[in-house]
């Protein structure tokens, strides 16, 4: 059963959570006041309060090795912190108002050693290395770049970006472009599979957009009740769990893809389900709604309509929802400004 281990507040909408690589830490961000706060993992003790962002805050993200948190917000800054004294490291212009997404490459660059975070801003993206410098700066996209996803396998340092009507792919040793495809417009989120075979992206019109990177297939799956928002896919690289209204949607992209077959449907949520993720390395999904009830699934099931393993209430409508990386504890925020770390047993 689900077990509460702590709750801590960070006074208003909670628009991004992460943990440490160590599995020491949770970083939060507060969409309207911009603050940023570092929470102790085992207790919720608040370690460091950031001041963040002027008038709102986006993003925050770990370096893969943890010795910096980055973040970004309504400022247009990008700034650097020391996560294990709060001191803030550095600030660098994302190029435009809003800073709206931050990624990491996951290994460091073999020539200079740093790790490296790319940046969006409007129709800037940027690389800048783990001291804030500026490695380079990307051609301006052709509308506001919508999200970004370093491209498996990491050797080849490619990343995927996303606007209206276009992905690009880059290379980023050189800033080039080295793939172009069109995309149906309104896109909202891209995801790719960990094995590099899947590209996803989640679009205005309540539909995902399908791409095999390792191919030319492609497929436009509609009918969601709402504009898709969250992908998640497992740790096989098999199963995709999308949003888009009350039901999770599971697709399953072995073989040939997912164009022509029918997604398991969990079905429990009686509001928008606002994000749901897979366990790092188990098979359970995770969901959480803007009516502030949360569901845990096993989504292997044949033969019976699923039903949720778990399921509770958190008292304000979830924002975020993330696991530890032991897969043990979920890590909720809320509109409200409240953080629940509830232990799954």
């Amino acid at each position: 059963m689900p077990k509460l281990i702590w709750s801590a507040n960070l006074g208003e909408y909670v628009v991004d959570l992460k943990e440490s690589p160590d599995g020491s830490q949770w970083a939060a961000a507060a969409a309207a006041t911009g603050q940023i706060a570092i929470f102790d993992a085992a207790t919720g003790e608040q370690k460091h309060a950031l001041k963040g962002h002027a008038l709102g805050a986006h993003v925050v993200a770990y370096s893969p090795d943890g010795k910096v948190l980055a973040s970004g917000g309504q400022d247009g800054q990008i700034k650097f912190w020391s996560p294990s004294s709060g001191e803030e490291l550095g600030r660098c212009p994302g190029g435009a108002p809003w800073v709206t997404q931050l990624a990491w490459h996951p290994v460091p660059n073999p020539k200079t050693g740093f790790y490296e975070l790319v940046s969006i801003a409007g129709k800037k993206l940027r690389l800048w290395d783990a001291n804030g410098a500026q490695v380079r700066a990307f051609e301006d996209s052709v509308a506001t770049v919508s999200d970004i996803a370093w491209l498996p396998p990491f050797d080849k340092r490619e990343l995927v970006s996303v606007c209206s009507g276009n992905a690009l792919v880059l290379d980023a040793e050189n800033g080039v472009v080295s793939g172009r495809r069109k995309l149906p417009n309104g896109v909202l989120v891209l995801s790719c599979s960990p094995d590099g075979k899947w590209m996803m992206t989640g679009h205005q019109d309540n539909s995902i957009h399908v791409w095999n990177l390792r191919g030319s297939t492609e497929a436009h799956m509609r009918g969601y009740e709402s504009k898709v928002t969250r992908l998640s896919w497992d740790s096989s690289g098999r199963y995709l769990a999308t949003n888009g209204g009350a039901e999770v949607a599971v697709w399953d992209c072995s073989g040939k893809g997912p164009e022509g077959t029918a997604p398991l449907m969990l079905a429990w949520h009686e509001r928008t389900v606002r994000d749901q993720a897979f366990q790092h390395s188990g098979s359970s999904l995770a969901s959480v709604d803007e009516g502030g009830f949360f569901a845990v699934w096993r989504t292997q099931v044949s033969g019976r309509p699923p039903a949720p393993l778990f399921h509770g209430k958190l008292g304000s409508g979830g924002t975020v929802l993330r696991w530890s990386a032991d897969d043990k504890i979920l890590v909720i925020g809320t509109e409200s400004g409240w953080i629940r770390a509830i232990e799954i047993i």
